[in-house]
């Protein structure tokens, strides 16, 4: 009978829909719990950027500085994050465009750069020898360089400082 055949189909819809129902609330979970991970994970990618003594700074492909902490703030020459997102590192370094170019062709050959030394140029005239570190990372912005930069300015001060001794003494 089709009445019968109708109440079938009506039964075996509500049990489709509740299964999907189901489904659909689970999903939501799993999206939730993974969202939740992941504004923790950047967080403590946040957290561990801001308590680094070390100039840490994610730059955009085109040398334009994304973000960076405090000591990288201070290693250039500024003072608040405004004038980071305003900066292009490119104008920084000594070598400007060309080095930025070589930092990216060592990225795209060997997939990271480990102690290449730097002389970066403050906005105030003065210099920074630094050892860059740097990757390439997916982030927000999207495929960017992340940089951690040590700072070897007075090492290399104290060293050149010992030279110029030795020199006086040889003469």
């Amino acid at each position: 009978s089709i009445s019968e055949h109708a109440l079938n189909l009506n039964e075996e819809i509500l049990v489709k829909n509740l299964e999907l129902q189901g489904l659909n609330l689970a999903l939501e979970r799993q999206i939730r719990k993974r969202t939740e991970d992941l504004w923790k994970s950047e967080e403590n990618y946040k957290s561990l950027m801001r308590m680094s003594p070390e100039p840490i700074a994610v730059i955009l492909l085109d040398s334009r500085i994304h973000s960076a902490n405090q000591a990288g703030l201070k290693v250039l020459g500024l003072e608040s994050i405004d004038e980071i997102q305003k900066a292009n590192l490119s104008s920084y370094l000594t070598d400007s465009k060309k080095s930025w170019d070589k930092i990216i062709w060592m990225l795209e050959k060997e997939g990271s750069v480990s102690g290449l030394e730097l002389e970066l140029t403050r906005p105030d005239g003065s210099k920074v020898i630094g050892l860059l570190h740097a990757r390439f990372a997916d982030l927000m912005p999207g495929k960017c360089v992340e940089v951690v930069l040590k700072d070897i300015t007075e090492k290399r001060q104290m060293e050149q400082a010992v030279k110029d001794a030795q020199t006086e003494l040889e003469f």
